[in-house]
């Protein structure tokens, strides 16, 4: 404790650790001091963690309505602990332990002092009885002197006497202002707590924990007055990107300017609040009817999306509100606000930037997504997952140079079920990872019973791309099934480079050296930029099959487009592979716009298994290419049926 006073956190540390180690048996009851100067050295040192565990220890079983004296400055050492960390209820209780503690003390104190008072008084009591007799005893005949021998005593007792009243007003007089004093902190704090407890500390907007309150009591007066109330769930768009490109203290502001704008709009009779993050809400007691609260809903969203000055640059961000009525939409917090983010992600879904009133259907939907993750679940647990391969061709000669590999799922009741469907319920229920480490396996399994020219490529989930075991799956599956490298592609859409750039970049940087070639699936359907070629060093563009359609009909923008990939590529020395390949007049303008590859159902459908479905001239293996044409020619004369790819 020496230490700590004179600045030896070190040395500090280091006697805690001993008397820690040392206090056990007889000397067990020092242990909680011992912890409690322990969090006091971690809190002087700004280790909030370790300052936590010391005073935890400190206080394990400890009743804080009946603790001891000795405890009474743990108290003021937990308050300032658990208001570092925002635990507020914690910090508030051990500040009353305090105050409880403190006045205590208080008390005693006086009570000490008053029979410190009362002590003096007899002493002054005996001694001039002391006097009086001696100088009786010495002196009796001297009448005078002995009257003046009393006169001296009685002024020496009333001058000890109104000392000592002076000193018990004194005393008193000190002892209310400490308790006034103490009162007025207490109270204080208590104020500062309860606001830090309700408020986010950024914005000043009521947080999470009164956000539950506001909605409680809301409801409560529709079911005492027939009245509605309204919830508005606000989650700003592309936030992320100006944290990413401006730094967290200019996200800060950001959030400072929105929380501003919101409160404007709450006005005096509905409540702005910070769920966290950048989710806001409104909660609207005595809602008006469903247009007024679209009104305010879009009123919301045009206020948000105007230009943001910080730091000198005009920044704009977007807002989706969803919006739920109580209690038609929910009698409970829970319901509720289920049922305003229910509204909300459909907003998102359909486009951000808008706002959704919450209807029955949205809850349906999330019932049917909750039915299908239940099953697909259970569909990797029994097998019901499968792949099939639809072929690859070259431009020029037709021949198959590779295929790509497509997931399939049979659902024993509903039937194929759309991976489109079923892909981004497996990325919400984090199912994405178990999924494409089975894809990745059974694919480069397949390959190797191919002739060794041909390739396979596996689509690949952004999800996949970000998170954590993508390589060490890749290099399993490759060395499991003797696949070479240099035969796998994996193809990734655009959207890998809307999220984490640096994790997104390491991770294909890593499978290009493995000897993976890279394929840019879906090149041109909304997010394309020539940046994502120059970072991830494709070997392969693919080229929408939209475009090759519109192409088709005549479109010279489509045209001029596809021509630009080409030219592109080339100089880049890429391959072109044209998707959706369906008829010879398609065939004949790709060839012409100069793309390297072909796909499509007039090639070939998804088959289960190549291997056996197929010839070995459909292989390129021992026959010429014009036995291979006629092959091709033969597929393109049977009758052609849609299958989803």
């Amino acid at each position: 404790m020496v230490a700590r006073l004179e600045g030896k956190i070190s040395e500090a540390d280091k006697s805690i650790a001993v008397g820690i180690k040392s206090s056990t048996g007889d000397a067990a009851e020092w242990l909680p001091y011992f912890y409690g100067i322990g969090a006091q050295i971690a809190f002087d040192k700004g280790d909030n963690n370790g300052a936590k565990n010391y005073i935890d220890k400190a206080f394990a079983g400890v009743d804080l309505k009946n603790s001891n004296a000795p405890m009474r400055d743990l108290h003021e050492t937990a308050y300032k602990i658990y208001q570092r960390l925002g635990e507020y209820d914690l910090a508030l209780a051990h500040l009353e332990a305090f105050k409880r503690l403190d006045d205590d003390g208080l008390a005693l104190a006086a009570s000490t002092n008053n029979a410190l008072i009362g002590a003096q008084f007899d002493i002054a009591n005996q001694r001039t009885r002391i006097a009086k007799l001696e100088a009786q005893k010495v002196q009796r005949e001297l009448i005078l002197a002995r009257s003046e021998t009393r006169i001296r005593g009685l002024t020496q007792y009333a001058v000890v006497g109104s000392f000592a009243a002076i000193s018990i007003i004194i005393a008193m007089l000190f002892a209310a202002a400490a308790s006034r004093r103490r009162r007025r902190e207490v109270s204080a704090a208590n104020v500062q707590l309860t606001h830090a407890a309700n408020h986010d500390l950024l914005t000043g907007l009521a947080n999470r924990f009164r956000f539950r309150k506001l909605v409680e009591e809301a409801l409560k007066v529709t079911h005492e007055e027939d009245q509605r109330c309204a919830l508005l769930l606000i989650d700003l768009d592309r936030f992320k990107w100006v944290n990413d490109t401006m730094g967290h203290n200019a996200g800060d502001e950001l959030l400072c300017q929105i929380a501003n704008s919101l409160s404007d709009i709450a006005g005096d009779h509905s409540y702005a609040v910070r769920l966290g993050g950048d989710e806001f809400a409104i909660v609207v007691p005595n809602a008006p009817d469903d247009d007024v609260l679209i009104a305010l809903a879009d009123q919301i969203i045009e206020r948000l999306s105007q230009p943001h000055d910080i730091e000198g640059v005009n920044i704009t961000v977007g807002a989706t509100v969803g919006i739920a009525v109580g209690p038609v939409d929910g009698d409970c917090v829970k319901d509720l606000t289920r049922n305003a983010d229910l509204a909300l992600y459909n907003g998102k879904a359909a486009g951000r930037s808008r706002a959704i009133r919450f209807n029955q259907a949205m809850e349906e939907v999330v019932d049917e997504r909750r039915a299908i993750e239940k099953d697909l679940r259970e569909a990797l647990e029994k097998g019901q997952l499968s792949l099939a391969y639809q072929s690859i061709v070259d431009a020029r000669s037709e021949i198959i140079v590779g295929y790509e590999a497509l997931l399939r799922w049979k659902h024993p009741v509903r039937g194929n079920i759309s991976p489109a469907i079923f892909i981004p319920i497996a990325e919400e229920a984090g199912l994405i990872n178990e999924i494409g480490n089975w894809v990745l396996h059974t694919a480069c399994d397949e390959a190797q019973k191919w002739p060794d020219h041909m390739r396979v490529a596996v689509n690949l989930s952004s999800l996949q791309v970000e998170g954590q075991g993508l390589v060490a799956c890749l290099i399993n599956a490759l060395a499991s099934s003797g696949l070479p490298p240099s035969r796998l592609e994996l193809e990734v859409t655009e959207s890998v480079f809307l999220r984490e750039e640096n994790k997104t970049d390491e991770t294909l940087a890593r499978i290009r050296a493995v000897g993976v070639s890279l394929v840019l699936d879906d090149f041109g359907t909304g997010y394309s930029s020539l940046g994502y070629l120059r970072r991830a060093s494709f070997s392969t563009i693919k080229i929408d099959r939209g475009f090759v359609k519109s192409a088709s009909k005549g479109s010279k923008d489509s045209i001029a487009i596809i021509r630009a990939i080409v030219s592109m590529a080339n100089d880049l020395n890429m391959k072109t592979t044209a998707e959706g390949i369906e008829a010879s007049e398609e065939v004949a303008l790709m060839r012409e716009l100069g793309c390297t590859q072909l796909q499509g159902y007039l090639f070939s459908l998804p088959s289960s298994v190549p291997s056996e479905s197929t010839s070995d001239s459909w292989f390129g293996g021992q026959k010429t290419p014009a036995e291979v044409t006629h092959k091709v020619t033969q597929l393109r004369q049977k009758p052609k049926r849609r299958a989803a790819s």
